[in-house]
């Protein structure tokens, strides 16, 4: 508050301040010497707890602002409390929170059972990090226990929670013919049933990640089931989760909350998503026990026939996960294509499918095929090949069938085919050239069998909607991809039983540390929790890693896309991680130096700790091999691009957003130290609002260990232009040196322009900072109060600087009074 006042306003607001304080001392001095007020104020034991819990809370985020005498009447306190009834207070658990405040369109939940059942919650949910999870960001397990976590709407959705549509593209040839050829009602329909199963596919990808950490649900509802407004996909909610029983032997599948009870839940509960979003019959809401006798009409034969899988009576015959996801992904791609059986006659044709052009690959199918064969005799890695050769030899028998046929194949047919192509292209590709470690292999092939899986399946549809033969030996796949996956099982398994042996066949060091990590990770997951052993988990504890971070996402799990960009960190891909669109940013890091590696860990620690809204999420990452992170995407780009043409009111609005990621980062004593606009992006929209989030917080360490052998480079990314006077002298980056680095962002949104222009050269900027102690000239564009703000951040002498707090309080409030006037674009 002081930091906005000037002058004789602030020095009588601090006097004010003053006063209360003392008389808040005095108050508490009386009540610790009345006995039978003290009994009144503190209340019970439970009670008691409560505000001890706070109390060391407040004391930890805040005693540095606190006097010394009102640190030691805080002291007294804590101890006459704990004194009462003998309670007492250990280290506050990293995700605990007061209050939902501290986080931005954030909801709590209160969590019935007492402090242990909101403990066990809050500790289970910290440690998911996944797109199609519910996000978590804290928990208060005392008093009235309560979760905090992002707000979501339940399945499905009601039209007042729809997500805003954003302007579409110009539809395709094929688009326009589909709606032509249907009704605007129609239309509508399909549109929503697509939406509908996309949103119930993201519930389905969730609840395949949190089986594959070893939990399942206590009792599975509708209620777990739902849409995730800042990221626009279904979600699960990461309520309700339990550690699932150790499977010894197949009578104990059935006891308890199980991956089978979880399966047969969630039949249920897709059958009342469906039922509550197509039947005006409200008494169809109560949650069914079972699956109805007969269908409804309004459930199609398809989608009946995937529930009655899922809801079968014998746990044994119930479908597996995989399935379950191919299955629903394959309906909302159905539902997609529906209208399509109505084509009209005219379409075109490819006279030779040989020389049909795959554009991505730049080369043709007949090359396309011939390259994947070499790829496949080329590599040395047998477990990949004998995933990949089946699919490549039923992809080569329709392509021959294609080929020789009388009557041209439709250009539809034909793109169709040359997307499974370039899909097994672009799997075989990215593992040609993988690790040299067996378990790598073995794990790697399981996660391409896996992939293939759906190829196989898409295939299979290919096959019947172009009329072509399946005849072939090659198209009876489920034999061998089932032989393939239970020899990979058995050598994992033979692995985890002696890992001794294991380890005396790997040649060097690095190979024994690649394959320790990612057997501790698959004893973590589903195959760990069915066939490993508790004594190869410990064994495999005893090395120099230590326990496998709960961050840990093995590479095989990755698929890299298009190349984003380069940075001194290394490079930034598209990708795709458990079927979620994802960013990976591969570090340039020595991984034989052991502090490099233990300096990774340490920023992936860091940011995976982190759980705010205007923090880019870190989904994992991995530090064996070229170390990768693996976060959520920015499909707005970076906060610079985004204002071009943006109303003050927006602009302001995003500003206000990023000052409170970093106030996050702050109140948790880390330093961004690389604040510039290229690091604070755009994200998915919330309510239809598009929501900044400061980036790269956790490569800066990474990228100042680099900085050491470069001293031309002043520190991460040389961004000279964003840096505080102090930090182009070399001092420290500190909370005051972000302030200022986020003072220059302002500049750059406002203007459109780096701070100091796009021409001036960076040693005429370092002089003008350091020697002459100016700001970049300020620009007609900028209001009186806006400029002042930025001054204001961005004073010479850091203690002069204005905290996070006050920023915050004055881009909203800037926000709030801006006008619909916009930028340049």
């Amino acid at each position: 508050m002081a930091d906005q006042l000037e002058g004789p306003a602030r020095e009588l607001w601090h006097q004010q301040l003053q006063q209360e304080r003392g008389e808040w001392i005095q108050e508490v001095e009386q009540v610790l010497k009345d006995d039978e007020r003290m009994t009144v104020e503190i209340g019970d034991e439970k009670q008691q707890l409560e505000i001890l819990v706070l109390l060391k809370n407040e004391l930890d985020q805040y005693s540095h602002v606190l006097t010394t005498r009102e640190l030691e009447l805080a002291s007294d306190v804590f101890d006459a409390v704990a004194r009462r009834e003998n309670v007492m207070v250990g280290r506050l658990p990293s995700w605990f929170a007061p209050s939902e405040l501290e986080w931005f369109r954030a909801k709590k939940t209160v969590v019935e059972g007492g402090e242990e059942a909101c403990e066990r919650q809050a500790a289970v949910w910290a440690k998911l990090h996944h797109p199609n999870v519910r996000k978590f960001f804290g928990a208060c397990h005392v008093g009235k226990g309560f979760v905090i976590h992002e707000a979501c709407s339940e399945l499905p959705l009601l039209p007042q929670n729809e997500p805003k549509r954003r302007a579409r593209a110009r539809k395709t040839r094929r688009e326009r013919v589909i709606a032509e050829t249907m009704n605007k009602s129609g239309a509508r329909w399909l549109e929503k049933v697509t939406r509908t199963w996309g949103h119930i596919l993201g519930c389905a990808l969730g609840l395949q990640y949190v089986h594959d950490r070893g939990l399942v649900h206590e009792k599975l509802s509708v209620e777990h089931l739902l849409y995730s407004q800042a990221s626009q996909r279904g979600v699960l909610s990461g309520t309700g989760l339990m550690l699932r029983q150790r499977i010894t032997n197949t009578s104990a599948i059935d006891a308890g909350p199980s991956v089978s009870s979880d399966i047969f839940a969630f039949g249920l509960a897709v059958l009342q998503v469906i039922v509550l979003d197509r039947s005006p019959d409200s008494s169809h809401s109560i949650m069914p026990e079972s699956l109805p006798s007969i269908r409804p009409e309004f459930i199609k034969p398809s989608e009946w026939n995937l529930l009655t899988k899922m809801c079968a009576p014998d746990p044994a015959e119930r479908m597996c996960l995989a399935d379950i996801v191919y299955e629903i992904s394959v309906l909302a791609k159905k539902k997609r294509t529906a209208a399509q059986v109505n084509m009209p006659s005219n379409f075109q044709v490819v006279d030779n499918v040989s020389t049909y052009e795959i554009q991505s690959l730049g080369m043709t199918l007949e090359a396309a095929l011939e390259e994947i064969e070499q790829l496949l005799v080329d590599t040395d890695d047998t477990n990949l090949r004998s995933v990949n050769y089946p699919v490549y030899d039923r992809l080569l028998d329709i392509y021959n069938q294609l080929s020789d046929s009388l009557k041209s194949p439709s250009l539809s047919l034909v793109e169709s085919f040359s997307l499974i192509v370039l899909r097994l292209f672009d799997t075989i590709d990215q593992y040609a050239l993988g690790s040299s470690c067996v378990v790598a292999s073995i794990c790697a092939s399981s996660a391409v069998a896996a992939k293939n899986y759906n190829l196989h399946h898409d295939i299979d549809t290919f096959l019947r909607i172009s009329n072509l033969q399946n005849t072939a030996p090659a198209h009876h796949w489920r034999p061998m991809w089932k032989n393939a996956r239970a020899y990979q099982d058995d050598m994992l398994q033979s692995y985890f039983k002696n890992p001794e042996f294991l380890m005396s066949q790997l040649s060097n060091d690095d190979d024994r540390s690649e394959a320790i990590t990612l057997l501790k990770f698959e004893v973590n997951s589903q195959l760990g929790a069915l066939r490993g052993s508790l004594a190869s988990a410990e064994l495999l504890g005893n090395d120099d890693e230590g326990e496998l971070p709960l961050w840990f996402i093995p590479p095989y799990q990755v698929q890299l896309g298009n190349h984003i960009a380069d940075g001194s960190f290394g490079a930034v891909y598209e990708g795709e991680w458990l079927d979620t669109d994802v960013v990976v940013k591969q570090v340039l890091l020595d991984q034989t130096n052991k502090e490099n590696r233990e300096q990774f860990r340490r920023e992936a620690d860091l940011w995976f700790s982190l759980n705010h809204p205007n923090l880019i999420k870190l989904y994992g990452a991995c530090h064996q091999g070229r170390p990768f992170f693996v976060c959520e995407p920015a499909c707005h780009g970076t906060l610079a691009k985004y204002c071009r043409g943006k109303t003050r009111r927006t602009i302001w609005f995003a500003i206000g957003e990023a000052a409170l990621g970093l106030q996050h980062l702050h109140d948790h004593e880390i330093v961004h130290r690389d604040i510039k606009g290229n690091n604070i992006l755009i994200c998915d929209s919330v309510d239809g609002s598009p929501t900044a989030k400061l980036a790269d917080f956790g490569l800066s360490i990474v990228t100042n260990g680099k900085a050491d052998s470069a001293p031309d480079d002043n520190g991460a990314l040389g961004a000279f232009r964003w840096k505080a006077p102090e930090c182009l002298q070399g001092a420290v980056p500190s909370f005051a040196s972000d302030i200022y680095s986020l003072g220059m962002c302002i500049i750059e949104a406002i203007t459109g322009q780096f701070p100091w222009g796009n021409t001036v050269p960076d040693s005429v900027v370092i002089h003008n900072v350091v020697i002459m102690r100016s700001l970049p000239p300020r620009l007609d564009c900028f209001s009186d109060d806006e400029w002042r703000l930025v001054t204001r951040m961005c004073r010479y002498e850091p203690h002069h600087r204005i905290s996070i707090g006050t920023v915050i309080n004055c881009a909203f409030n800037l926000a709030a009074k801006g006008g619909n006037h916009r930028t340049t674009p």
